[in-house]
């Protein structure tokens, strides 16, 4: 299982953590001052990362537990990513720290 990091702060809200079922709706930290998200745009893969990276937020706002999701299987099957895509930005995402297994 992947979380993403910082997900109460960077992602939830007050208003979404109302809500006990899945959400409709989750904020998308875009971090410009974030060096490791700066970082990934010097990448040539970086708007497939970037696809990836989106679909895994969306799928852990869907999670059962929140902020995290299984494998890249799963996010790309329920987000219809390519799943190369979602394996590189798990790779990404725990390389820099934006995502760690538990």
């Amino acid at each position: 299982m992947i979380m993403v990091s910082e997900w109460n702060c960077g992602y939830e809200t007050r208003d979404t953590k109302r809500n006990r079922g899945r959400l409709i709706w989750v904020r998308q930290n875009i971090l410009m001052g974030d060096v490791r998200w700066a970082r990934l745009w010097l990448r040539p893969d970086a708007p497939q990362v970037w696809a990836g990276w989106t679909a895994i937020v969306w799928c852990a706002a869907q999670a059962e537990i929140r902020g995290t999701v299984e494998s890249a299987e799963d996010v790309a099957i329920l987000s219809r990513v390519p799943p190369e895509m979602v394996e590189a930005a798990m790779s990404w995402a725990l390389s820099c720290g934006l995502a760690e297994e538990v």
